[in-house]
């Protein structure tokens, strides 16, 4: 996985959890960002990164799922995207 498709599913959870639209979002985009982005979207995101990687966060990396930086991490680091779709 590249990085642009790595931002891509990011950005991609993020609105699709929240209701965002795509196109307000990017690498830069944090929780702080949008009010919409509450912890309830938190929660969705991480439960849709294990769905999308078929791991377990640790505590550390749900921390880090609060900016789409932090989820293109989690998601260049896991080894099973793409495999799973």
């Amino acid at each position: 996985m590249g990085l642009e498709e790595a931002i891509q599913i990011g950005v991609g959870l993020v609105a699709e959890s929240s209701g965002i639209r795509v196109s307000e979002l990017s690498i830069e985009s944090t929780s702080n960002s949008f009010p919409d982005w509450d912890s309830l979207v938190h929660m969705e995101v991480i439960s849709a990164l294990e769905a999308k990687t078929g791991t377990q966060l640790s505590r550390e990396e749900m921390l880090t799922v609060a900016s789409i930086r932090g989820i293109v991490g989690v998601l260049m680091k896991s080894r099973t995207v793409g495999e799973s779709e």
